[in-house]
């Protein structure tokens, strides 16, 4: 049996409700996730459906440890992520990354395309050829190697999600977690970008 890329038992991540902070002290916790168990396959793809604040961005993060999760466990290709360090957690990441609901917010606006797609290549130790490594990932999102040198603001909302994408793929990560990419997009390219990871997820 192959062993799943994600294991999560007993998960439970609480925040704090901002609504009902007093004047003096802390915000009292919300349970947010209540007690998830599931694996999931190497390989796949999965989607998670639910009502607006019922919690999907919330596992979303807490499976790529932008959150702690209050209880349970996480183990990601066979190690117990939980509670580990930052600094332990810093050489998974690259295997861990997400696309951003919002790009506008997610793309630093005074880097060129090439500059943000070649910031985590090189917090990574790979910054050979990264010139060649960038026109690579913006190839494979199908946008054209001009557009290395433009800025978040020439690029239409499609476009900016490609990039947000491309940045993600170019560590060629075991996992990517893509929180509600297409629902700031006009229709037809909601279906494009759903149609380039459906490619993208095939290879």
């Amino acid at each position: 049996m192959v062993e799943p890329l994600f294991s999560v038992r007993g998960l439970k991540v609480a925040l704090p409700d901002m609504t009902r902070k007093p004047l003096i002290g802390r915000a009292p916790l919300v349970e947010i996730l209540k007690g998830l168990d599931f694996d999931l396959p190497r390989g796949s793809v999965t989607g998670i459906v639910g009502e607006s604040g019922s919690g999907k961005s919330t596992l979303g993060r807490a499976l790529v440890r932008l959150l702690e999760p209050s209880v349970g466990s996480i183990t990601f290709d066979g190690r117990d992520i939980t509670h580990l360090p930052e600094a332990e957690l810093r050489p998974l990441r690259r295997n861990l990354q997400m696309i951003f609901q919002d790009p506008m917010s997610s793309l630093n606006p005074r880097r060129t395309i090439a500059s943000i797609i070649a910031a985590p290549l090189k917090q990574n130790g790979l910054g050979d050829n990264l010139k060649a490594r960038v026109a690579e990932a913006l190839q494979r999102v199908g946008l054209p190697q001009s557009f290395a040198n433009r800025y978040r603001h020439e690029l239409s909302g499609g476009q900016r999600q490609r990039v947000g994408i491309a940045r993600a793929l170019a560590l060629s990560p075991k996992f990517v977690l893509a929180d509600e990419i297409v629902s700031g997009l006009d229709v037809s390219t909601q279906a494009q970008i759903l149609t380039l990871l459906e490619k993208l997820a095939a290879e």
